[in-house]
């Protein structure tokens, strides 16, 4: 013991001197292996191929074979277990439905309808929720009996015989007037009859125009240049907007431009009405409206509604759903969707007593432009060109989608 109080300090600085030794063999070791390393060791391995080269021109890659084989449906969503009653494939999302709420408590938010059909409470206000009125299934099959397709029908397009005013490919025309009338493909969008076979006229009727004249400030002048004129409009988003406009300023009203062309000052005594001893002055003045590219005239009385100088011809599109075009001679439209393509229309003529209505194409510049291309007269008529019994039924079309066996729509 004497011995290690004595040196102690020598025996720290031994164990030091040989640690420090030590490592410094290991560092030569390590730099001594990094010379064993090779452009090749660094190389990572390739890996071996996971797939089998094909041939393109094999049997098994023809499209109209490949297609024939398979069902070209959009499969239907299910649940992915029994334990979620709530899946969705971005494709087709589950049912939604507004919570009623309380009285005490509204609610009022989203939710699946499962927590009806369920009768669950809210998961957000708690409110006992109650199953809805369902159509019943004798009620449905009044549907789905109306009309049907032959069986070799349905199996030559993949389609169900309940299918028939069903449309599959979303073209505006029912499966069963595709097949048997126009001889078009019931799953092909871009195979469908002329668009304007859709339309049936509803009636010829001078339509109210989206403006109304409010009142007229003339500033304490007689020029009229100087004179404020105010103006209540309806713009695209369906938002009502006042102007304050002048005698010769320019107008955007039924998608044609009008110049504000005079100003007529009317002020009238009502009789017998005072306020506070002042008789009451009706404001009874008028403005003139010109088209500024036609030859169109308009009179707006201040606080009156306004009515088209000529009749507009209302259409119905039987192909959509609560589908309404409204024009009068010279306007276009225009039908279809990007699926389907589009189809531009001008009326050409509007015959109140025949009830007709006769388009023609704005891009011919030759011949007869009344023609479609499959030479017919495109003629607008009350009874229109697909009859009643063909036309889409989207009462049906509903049914199968709240759970009577259609196939989800897309899959073409």
């Amino acid at each position: 013991m004497e011995f290690l109080k004595r040196h102690y300090e020598k025996l720290i600085l031994l164990v030091l001197l040989l640690a420090f030794i030590l490592s410094m063999v290991y560092v030569l070791r390590i730099i001594d292996q990094t010379k064993e390393i090779t452009e090749e060791s660094l190389q990572i391995p390739t890996r071996a191929a996971d797939y089998e080269v094909h041939d393109p021109k094999a049997a098994e890659f023809e499209i109209a074979d490949y297609w024939q084989s398979r069902n070209a449906n959009w499969p239907a969503s299910h649940a992915r277990n029994k334990a979620n009653p709530f899946f969705s494939d971005l494709v087709v999302t589950f049912p939604m439905a507004r919570c009623p709420g309380e009285d005490k408590k509204p609610c009022g938010k989203i939710i699946p309808l499962y927590y009806f059909t369920e009768e669950q409470p809210c998961p957000f206000c708690g409110l006992e929720l109650k199953k809805p009125p369902k159509r019943t299934a004798e009620e449905g099959q009044l549907f789905l009996n109306n009309i049907q397709l032959t069986q070799e029908e349905a199996t030559r397009f993949r389609l169900n015989v309940e299918d028939a005013l069903l449309d599959r490919d979303n073209d505006g025309f029912s499966n069963i007037f595709e097949i048997r009338v126009a001889k078009t493909s019931p799953v092909d969008p871009r195979s469908h009859s002329p668009m304007w076979y859709r339309l049936r006229l509803q009636e010829i009727r001078r339509v109210e125009l989206p403006i109304k004249f409010m009142a007229v400030n003339t500033n304490s002048s007689d020029d009229k240049s100087r004179w404020d004129l105010q103006l209540n409009m309806v713009n695209k988003r369906n938002r009502e907007i006042t102007s304050i406009e002048a005698v010769g300023n320019t107008i955007e009203l039924d998608n044609k431009t009008y110049k504000i062309a005079d100003v007529k000052l009317v002020k009238k005594e009502i009789p017998a009405e005072t306020k506070g001893g002042t008789p009451r002055i009706s404001d009874e003045s008028v403005m003139y409206l010109e088209q500024v590219e036609g030859t169109d005239k308009l009179e707006l009385q201040v606080g009156k509604k306004v009515f088209s100088s000529r009749p507009k011809a209302i259409m119905k599109d039987v192909g959509v759903r609560d589908g309404m075009i409204i024009c009068d001679i010279g306007e276009r439209f225009r039908m279809g969707l990007r699926t389907t393509g589009f189809t531009n229309y001008r009326v050409k003529a509007i015959d109140a007593k025949a009830m007709t209505v006769t388009l023609e194409n704005p891009s011919a510049v030759e011949g007869d432009t009344t023609l479609d291309p499959a030479g017919r007269k495109m003629v607008v008529t009350k009874k229109g060109m697909i009859p009643d019994e063909m036309l889409v039924n989207f009462e049906n079309e509903q049914l199968r989608e709240d759970g009577m066996g259609m196939a989800p729509r897309g899959g073409y």
